[in-house]
């Protein structure tokens, strides 16, 4: 079958039957089923759904409020930029990244409810840049595309309890 990596013989801009009878389609040089030419246009599908969907995804990322958790991690994180540090001037249970990353949050867009948006944004976009060889080694440039598209649009859209929480920040780090 032509999807099965056999070429189908007819003329560029013609369609044709092969010997099992299915219809191909010759466009410029690539027939249509034999393997390259799909490919071709999902990754390329890929790469401007990227692009279209990425700052869509972000705009509507940082209109979502703060959990509870970002809050009071927003206000450590505040304090640790006056100059306080964790365990010893601010009680807390989390993690000492989670204070120093809301502390540059803070410095970054000072003390705006939608600040560690922004910043977990940044770190998406570190994360997926930092974990772009992995994905490659592993699965190649169709996989490195999917997990270009797929990555930011499972992150972006699950919500404040998901997004932007140390645990899932932490595995950011892990893929990096």
């Amino acid at each position: 079958m032509l999807g099965q990596g056999r070429r189908s013989v007819c003329e560029p801009g013609h369609t044709t039957r092969d010997e099992d009878g299915w219809v191909a389609f010759r466009a410029g040089g690539a027939a249509i089923g034999d393997g390259a030419m799909p490919e071709r246009w999902i990754e390329r599908g890929l790469l401007w759904a990227t692009i279209a969907v990425w700052p869509s995804l972000v705009l509507l990322y940082a209109q979502l409020p703060p959990s509870i958790d970002q809050w009071q991690l927003d206000y450590t994180g505040w304090l640790v930029d006056l100059g306080q540090a964790p365990y010893v001037d601010i009680r807390d249970g989390n993690w000492p990244m989670s204070h120093w990353l809301h502390a540059l949050s803070v410095a970054l867009w000072g003390t705006d409810e939608y600040g560690w948006r922004r910043t977990d944004v940044l770190l998406l976009v570190a994360a997926v840049g930092a974990g772009t060889p992995l994905v490659a080694r592993l699965g190649g440039r169709a996989a490195v595309r999917w997990f270009w598209f797929l990555h930011p649009l499972l992150y972006l859209t699950t919500g404040s309890w998901f997004a932007g929480q140390r645990d899932v920040i932490a595995g950011h780090f892990g893929l990096a």
